[in-house]
């Protein structure tokens, strides 16, 4: 059985943006989901740029670009940190 867990978002914000809100502020509670896909937009966006920067200016095979990537990404959002 899956928990809910209850957020608060701001009602006049428009139906995307309370989904992005609601995604950010549930992320901080129970921490990034195991599948990059489904992280708040910002910290997608980090994983990507970084994931890109490490295969073409490394040259890092993808995976190993990918993997590293990840990692500095998620150890920045378990320090506190906004999005790189």
């Amino acid at each position: 059985m899956t928990r809910r867990l209850p957020l608060e978002c701001p009602r006049d914000l428009l139906p995307e943006a309370r989904v992005r809100v609601a995604s950010e502020r549930r992320a901080r509670v129970v921490g990034l989901p195991p599948s990059v896909r489904r992280w708040p937009e910002p910290w997608r966006e980090a994983f990507e740029e970084r994931a890109a920067l490490m295969e073409f200016h490394g040259c890092l095979p993808r995976t190993q670009a990918e993997r590293h990537a990840e990692e500095l990404v998620r150890r920045a959002f378990d320090e506190g940190h906004e999005p790189p």
